[in-house]
């Protein structure tokens, strides 16, 4: 199951979520899914979406104080990942490295 540290949650709920921004929307999404995308040069990324809840088949992650989804197509290559934040010149900046990893 993928781990989600602290400071990714952070990130995403800044980033992802916009909390702390005046609500542009009636109910503002109270979760993040990762999902597969394809980027215009065709290279596969992964795309994080604000949303309400899981969609069908969504597996959860080790997350506190945030629901985090992965869709079904990312759960078992994420499975063994952490998702962890660090600081850029240009900002928070959120990396994938796996479970073994001690850095």
């Amino acid at each position: 199951m993928l781990q989600v540290t602290d400071a990714a949650v952070s990130v995403l709920r800044s980033e992802v979520l916009h909390e702390g921004e005046p609500a542009q929307q009636d109910e503002p999404a109270t979760a993040v899914r990762l999902r597969p995308a394809v980027t215009n040069n065709g290279r596969q990324t992964v795309t994080l979406q604000p949303v309400m809840g899981p969609e069908p088949g969504d597996a959860p992650t080790e997350a506190e104080n945030l629901d985090v989804f992965v869709a079904p197509e990312l759960a078992g290559p994420l499975d063994s990942g952490i998702l962890d934040a660090q600081a850029t010149p240009e900002g928070p900046e959120l990396i994938l490295r796996e479970q073994s990893d001690q850095s």
